[in-house]
């Protein structure tokens, strides 16, 4: 495999993991939009914070809609960034949400659902096939796990009640606090409030704490609420419950493990299945094809492909063999000149062609003698993809390759593209909770490895990897003909007869330098250059060379410990809770 050709499969890796990366980006959830349409009222909240960790929260909210809405969502944030910058999540569970019947005599269950957008759950209420307008009254009910601090000295509950993304005025905000073992709140190290924007130290709010079981706060703005009470009065998380947090806020850089197993399994894959004989183990100069094989089929032994310029090299070879006569025609026209190709048939497909050779004839000709090969180029298009079955099928078959080499190569293929799209899916779960790429990287850099060693699957046999050697000796002559002038200088037609297999190895150029005088002495009669123009063997191979070009043009298919917050005087916006909502 050629560094050309290793390079072209990597470019596609990269390509294709950046077409995955980008419709990644399409899809990104953004963050829920209101539609406006009401007004808010009051916005009260009751927590109770419990022994083990834990606090209830029961928000009631009330409002009017001005316009018909199915009802309202409400949007938390349940993942923090410490002062480190590592990030962990609080655990949020919905437990109930009622609405206030129309008759206002109690709370009924309404609908909802529950999402994730990035670093917020949603919850969103009300039924798609009903609309209201009106005054409303909700009660959203949820439990919360790991969002109290635990300091070395204190513990501390630190709350934005309301949020701050509501694009509204809350009406009075109320929020009453309750910790369960404290009997009296004034045993409280620090009770304090904060109002407004994220960041603010304003002390815009009332605290009431005449029931000494509880404490109450009073704003009409966004509001945050700080409790700092003594230790042990509520139990602080144990090692393992932090390690199964920590695991489910991190368990995506495992999945970076599985590209490293993917990348030495398939190393084995291929050393015991990939991994071609040794043949030879040496390249000397040949001065025939090996095993009587066509250019095309040499083309694809060397990397198990076959190319336009392949099956190119056949319509030369057929050429050279007195089949086909190529004509190159020159129509002049304001700018450069364009260069036209016709073909006339010589003489009829028989028994000493290879059978792709028969279709390809086929394809050109079709019941006609002569043709332009603009006007045939869709039966050539068709023509090459049955051609590269039947060379591949015939390389196996003759024992050069131990399967089908496009089989091995679409195989591990496949897998790669599956994994690629399958892990687009399970990075975008991954990403909806997580809101990093890390499963995408995982999942694409276990693709790319089943893409890059594709083209190195296809095994050659013994028979296969001996041939190769010759054909790579064969390449050695055509390249250095100048050194190896005895051994052809007799041999007449020796030019034209192996200048398909020197467009296969790419040395045309020099194998044309290498014999421009004796091939000078008889003008190839298979190929007319226009104008009647003098044969130059140079010349003559960039003539054929430019057809080349076209026809592979032609032929191409298509496409197919502290938790890191500061517990210092503290701000609105800040600890836990917030987010905002809205209506739909």
């Amino acid at each position: 495999m050629s560094l050309t050709r290793i390079n072209i499969y990597a470019r596609r890796t990269v390509l294709l993991a950046l077409a995955f990366v980008f419709s990644f980006g399409l899809v990104a959830p953004a963050q829920a939009q209101g539609l406006g349409g009401f007004t808010l009222e009051s916005f009260d909240s009751q927590i109770v914070v419990h022994k083990d960790g834990t606090f209830d929260v029961e928000e009631t909210i009330v409002g009017n809609f001005s316009e018909a809405r199915h009802g309202l969502y409400r949007y938390i944030p349940i993942r923090y960034t410490k002062d480190d910058g590592r990030w962990f999540s609080m655990r949020l569970k919905v437990v109930e949400v009622t609405k206030l019947d129309a008759y206002e005599e109690f709370h009924i269950k309404e609908p909802y659902s529950i999402f994730r957008e990035g670093a917020f759950q949603v919850i969103k209420i009300g039924d798609p096939d009903q609309v209201y307008t009106g005054p409303f009254e909700y009660k959203i009910k949820y439990q919360v796990d790991n969002a109290l601090l635990f300091h070395d000295l204190e513990d501390e509950l630190y709350w934005n009640v309301t949020g701050n993304d509501w694009g509204m005025p809350l009406g009075t905000v109320t929020a009453t606090v309750a910790i369960e073992g404290i009997n009296d709140l004034r045993q409280a190290k620090r009770v304090d409030c904060f109002v407004g924007p994220p960041g603010s130290t304003k002390q815009g709010c009332r605290i009431d704490n005449s029931r000494y079981d509880r404490v109450t706060f009073t704003a009409t703005e966004a509001l945050t609420v700080q409790i700092k009470f003594p230790k042990a009065i509520v139990n602080e998380p144990s090692t393992w419950k932090k390690f199964n947090w920590w695991l489910y806020d991190n368990w995506d850089w495992f999945l970076l493990i599985i590209p490293l197993i993917t990348a030495a399994v398939l190393f084995h894959a291929w050393h015991y299945h990939g991994r071609d004989p040794k043949g030879r183990g040496t390249v000397i100069a040949e001065y025939e094809p090996p095993a009587d094989l066509r250019p095309t089929e040499i083309g694809t032994l060397i990397d198990a492909k076959v190319h336009p310029h392949d099956f190119s090299a056949a319509i030369i070879d057929l050429a050279a063999r007195g089949y086909l006569q190529i004509i190159e025609e020159v129509k002049e026209k304001w700018g450069p000149d364009k260069k036209e190709y016709k073909f006339k048939k010589l003489k009829e497909p028989d028994e000493t062609l290879r059978p792709f050779e028969k279709d390809i004839l086929k394809a050109i000709f079709g019941d006609a003698r002569e043709v332009n090969l603009e006007d045939r180029s869709a039966q050539i298009a068709q023509v090459r993809a049955k051609v590269a079955t039947k060379v591949y099928e015939d390389l196996a078959a003759q024992g050069f390759y131990v399967k089908n080499p496009r089989t091995a190569r679409w195989t591990y293929g496949g897998i790669g593209i599956g994994i690629a799209v399958l892990g687009h899916i399970m990075g975008m779960i991954a990403y909806s909770v997580l809101d990093r790429p890390v499963a995408h990287i995982a999942f694409f850099a276990t693709a790319g490895m089943f893409l890059l060693f594709a083209p190195f699957m296809p095994k050659r046999t013994e028979k296969g990897a001996v041939a190769l050697d010759m054909a790579k000796g064969f390449k050695l002559f055509l390249a250095t003909a100048e050194k190896y002038r005895i051994e052809w200088q007799e041999k007449e037609g020796i030019f034209e007869k192996y200048l398909p297999y020197a467009m296969v190895f790419g040395v045309a150029d020099k194998w044309a330098s290498a014999l421009a005088v004796q091939a000078e002495q008889k003008t190839p009669g298979w190929y007319v250059m226009p104008g009647g123009q003098s044969f130059n063997a140079p010349n003559f191979t960039n003539s054929v060379s430019s057809f080349v070009d076209s026809a592979a043009k032609v032929a191409a298919p298509q496409s197919s410990s502290d938790s890191g917050f500061s517990g210092g005087g503290g701000f609105s916006g800040g600890g836990f809770g917030g987010g905002g909502g809205g209506s739909w």
